[in-house]
């Protein structure tokens, strides 16, 4: 007979759309719930690397759900890769990649906007006008 390590009954499919958006601070990746026996997923491993290859990525995180926050700083292309596994213990296959780059968190945006502001014609007009 031998040992089977393919689908056990009951497994969800490997049907799953993956994505990965800029959020402030980091990327968000998320991905949908396979089709068949979704109800079935126990976790899904999250890996990311800087190069389009999956050989040079790591895995970042166990997530439950649909999706999963990568706070990150730096202005790199980041790409992301998951792995289903199921209440079986059953693996499925890698699925991506996606790939984004973060944005500045909301302070670092801020403090870039403020000298901006400040330096604009605008802004030394309305300045004038109140004193």
């Amino acid at each position: 007979t031998g040992d089977w390590n393919g689908p056990k009954p009951g497994d969800p499919d490997n049907n799953s759309i993956l994505s990965a958006s800029p959020a402030f601070g980091g990327i968000d990746v998320s991905w949908t719930l396979p089709t068949v026996n979704g109800f079935a997923v126990a976790h899904v491993i999250v890996y990311r690397g800087l190069l389009e290859t999956f050989d040079a990525a790591i895995q970042i995180a166990v997530a439950g759900g649909d999706s999963y926050y990568d706070k990150l700083d730096g202005n790199y292309t980041y790409y992301y890769w998951i792995r289903i596994v199921s209440i079986n213990g059953t693996n499925g296959e890698l699925i991506g990649p996606a790939s984004a780059v973060a944005r500045p968190t909301i302070e670092q945006t801020i403090e870039q906007l403020t000298g901006k502001i400040d330096a604009g014609v605008l802004a030394q007009s309305l300045k004038a006008e109140l004193d």
